[in-house]
């Protein structure tokens, strides 16, 4: 049948079903066009591993990507075009970094952490800054791995970052990148036998630095204070092992549920000989604690090992992965982390206990000396 005689069918049966068909056929590109093949990939990539592909319509999945979403309801999954690929893999390549974590956001990019030796921290990028450009290009609108792509590069090259501070204060300053650095564990004493332990990062064997700052001060602490606030990191690996100090080995944590995983899902659990276990624990979050400092602290509260003090966390409990298809590349949601006892994934931590994040310090780390108090008795 010619293209111009189709049409006019799917134009008449459109009309005999209400319309509702003959606007989505419209709307596709030819049957053999490369936007087509580009379409049916997404189309079949989505159904196929996404959590909740199977129970979407393909219609309903073409009616998102007409309007640059790729599944409602996921702002994680998105279609990097071709022409975006060089960069972005250019710069997770590069030797070089500012030394914080970003994630998507209206406007631009928000900065989730910032390493305490960075040039990000020199240059005076703070947790809860919005980066709107980067060498004078905006960054609004642009997928994360785009966004966060213009960030790296060699070692010794320079950036001129745009951004408007927490305080509404407009910035610009030029970085210049440096080598990629882990981030640090830093304890202090903030009460008797009470260790305030700050995580900025999760790396390969981090929970050997933790249990060293924490020994290094106090052989026998009466109390631990965790501080996830600030915190982000993608390596889950890592989390779990910093969860192997506080917890005995092969604790439960949290499921990851999927379409890769089968009915069960993979079963996130402790390794390490749980040094910690027997201390008091209380975990600090806020609202940019993100990615595996939400799983470690949903993780420890679920096991019952711990309570949260602070803010709703920044929400992001979900596992993303590649997938190429011609003309682009596609990052898709494939999982989500579910805790002991939940059946769904929740959008965000809530604390136990509430407080807001300008409170001084002293009243947050009160309130978390009151909870340690109460686990003792």
């Amino acid at each position: 049948m010619k293209p111009r005689i189709q049409r006019l069918v799917v134009f008449v049966l459109g009309a005999a079903l209400g319309g509702g068909a003959f606007f989505w056929w419209v709307s596709r590109p030819a049957v053999n066009s490369p936007a087509e093949t580009a379409t049916r990939c997404v189309v079949e990539l989505v159904r196929t591993h996404h959590p909740d592909g199977a129970a979407l319509a393909e219609k309903e999945i073409r009616a998102a990507l007409s309007k640059g979403v790729v599944v409602p309801g996921d702002p994680d999954s998105v279609v990097l075009a071709e022409e975006t690929l060089c960069q972005v893999a250019a710069g997770e390549s590069a030797s070089g970094e500012i030394g914080m974590d970003v994630e998507k956001a209206d406007g631009g990019l928000l900065v989730l952490a910032v390493r305490t030796v960075s040039p990000a921290a020199e240059a005076g990028l703070l947790p809860g800054s919005r980066i709107v450009s980067i060498d004078g290009k905006s960054v609004a609108g642009l997928p994360l791995a785009a966004g966060a792509s213009h960030l790296c590069g060699e070692v010794g090259s320079d950036l001129r970052v745009a951004f408007w501070s927490p305080e509404g204060i407009f910035n610009e300053r030029t970085l210049r990148r440096a080598p990629r650095l882990p981030g640090t564990a830093k304890a202090d004493l903030v009460a008797p036998g009470v260790i305030q332990l700050r995580i900025e990062g999760f790396e390969a064997k981090g929970e050997s630095a933790l249990l060293e700052a924490v020994r290094g001060m106090l052989a026998e602490p009466k109390g631990i204070i965790l501080d996830l606030r600030d915190c982000s990191g993608e390596s889950v690996e890592a989390a779990t092992e910093v969860a192997g100090l506080f917890l005995a080995d092969g604790t439960f944590l949290a499921t990851c549920v999927g379409p890769r995983w089968g009915p069960k899902g993979k079963a996130l659990t402790t390794r390490g000989g749980g040094a910690l276990s027997g201390v008091p624990l209380v975990c600090l979050v806020n609202r940019r604690t993100a990615r595996a400092a939400e799983i470690l602290a949903g993780g420890l509260r679920a096991s019952g090992r711990a309570k949260l003090v602070g803010e709703r966390t920044y929400g992001k409990l979900t596992v993303q992965d590649r997938f190429p298809f011609p003309g682009g590349l596609l990052i898709l949601t494939v999982g989500r982390y579910l805790f002991p006892g939940e059946e769904s994934t929740p959008d965000a931590l809530l604390p136990d206990l509430a407080m807001k994040e300008k409170t001084d310090e002293g009243a947050w780390l009160a309130a978390a000396r009151q909870l340690l108090e109460k686990n003792e008795k």
